[in-house]
């Protein structure tokens, strides 16, 4: 939580920049329909951060690609608990780093949606992200309809700081999403 404060500080009204935090450099921005999306990076700390507005939505090391967020790398030591996994999918790609330790550790083969169009961008071009599966990009609720499945894990990563999709939580979200599910 202190790494997410010390990105940048916002008026909220202007959207000026208050303070230049030492050590941070934005090496990559791009205004979406969806929001600002930088990569910022702290080589003094080893890190490289993908925001969307004032949300990060992903971490890493610089030096090595790997994820520094830990809820995604707990998400990682689910095909644990359940042996035989071979296909996922993530809801909410952000910088693809809970799909590509899927394959790369366990070889599930794991198709992505993501809402915004820069954000995938940016995984690819500046956190490595390789595509094991296909890759939608739109919004998760009318992609997931399209898809036949069927998956052995979902998971559900449309979560930041801002405002919560709350259409991707409705009770026919949630049954769309539970229909692409193995038994």
């Amino acid at each position: 939580v202190a790494m997410l404060g010390a990105v940048a500080v916002f008026d909220g009204f202007s959207g000026q920049e208050l303070t230049s935090p030492k050590g941070f450099s934005v090496i990559s921005e791009r205004e979406s329909l969806y929001g600002k999306v930088r990569v910022i990076d702290n080589p003094m700390q080893d890190l490289r951060l993908l925001s969307s507005d004032a949300s990060v939505i992903g971490a890493a090391s610089i030096g090595t690609g790997l994820n520094r967020l830990t809820y995604q790398q707990i998400v990682g030591l689910i095909p644990l608990m359940r042996p035989g996994m071979s296909q996922a999918l993530v809801i909410g790609q952000g910088a693809g780093h809970m799909a590509g330790d899927l394959f790369a550790h366990h070889g599930i083969r794991v198709d992505t949606i993501e809402l915004d169009p820069a954000v995938a961008e940016a995984a690819e071009r500046h956190f490595g992200f390789v595509k094991s599966g296909i890759q939608r990009i739109g919004d998760g609720r009318y992609e997931v309809r399209k898809l036949q499945g069927p998956y052995d894990l979902v998971i559900h990563d449309c979560f930041t700081g801002g405002s919560e999709p709350t259409h991707l939580l409705t009770r026919e979200a949630l049954m769309d999403i539970k229909r692409t599910l193995s038994e």
